[in-house]
């Protein structure tokens, strides 16, 4: 058996009408406290016009996606990142772009980063958006001679090209950064190559004080 109610107001049984639902036309239900609204609800929108007491929002899923602490301090849901490092040495002929072929991660969300021959960050499923990139290396010698460092972007399905780099002469062990930020897409690329002019081989990815060659990348958007 099935039936239909048809009300304005839902009260408490003494009648009191400071608190209780409010169904009004329009698709709007407003619950409310001391005759004051406190939650509206649409067909679009939900409004909460006091204070929302909660320690964790979470997804549709049941992801934790923001959490707060007794001391007031948010710890937000995942936001990709990666960090490359090289501790193995690598030599770069003169006169070339080479990639760098990093070995190992500290941080490698959704295994979002290739080490090897091919060392690349790949943008994961769920994670398109802008991202802070950060490349750092220096060349194990005291000598001066043109250096070059490059961040390669390979667009999905597209072909790659260098969108940041710098160049300078080396000077004792003298490490060299590129930070950028890019909108990158669910399959774009990115890499870090380098490149010497010293007439001779130069050799990368000592690990002398910590990796001399890092590769990293956050998204912040």
């Amino acid at each position: 058996m099935t039936s239909t109610i048809h009300a304005d107001k839902i009260m408490n049984s003494s009648g009191d009408q400071d608190s209780g639902v409010d169904l009004l036309v329009n698709d709007q239900v407003k619950l409310k406290t001391a005759n004051t609204d406190r939650v509206t609800v649409t067909d679009s929108t939900t409004t909460v016009a006091n204070a929302l007491a909660v320690d964790t929002i979470k997804n549709t899923s049941g992801v934790s996606m923001l959490t707060a602490n007794a001391q007031g301090f948010l710890t937000q849901g995942k936001r990709l990142a990666f960090l490359a490092t090289k501790t193995n040495s690598q030599t770069i002929a003169h006169g070339s772009h080479q990639l760098v072929q990093f070995n190992g991660t500290e941080i490698n969300d959704e295994s979002a980063f290739t080490t090897g021959a091919s060392a690349k960050f790949t943008v994961p499923t769920g994670s398109a958006g802008l991202y802070w990139i950060h490349t750092h290396y220096r060349y194990e010698s005291g000598n001066a001679f043109t250096v070059g460092s490059f961040l390669y972007y390979t667009p999905s399905g597209g072909s790659e090209s260098s969108i940041a780099s710098t160049y300078s002469n080396n000077v004792y062990y003298t490490g060299f950064d590129i930070t950028f930020l890019k909108v990158l897409a669910v399959g774009d690329q990115l890499q870090m190559k380098v490149s010497q002019g010293s007439g001779s081989n130069k050799t990368i990815g000592n690990n002398d004080a910590g990796p001399t060659v890092r590769f990293m990348g956050y998204r912040i958007g």
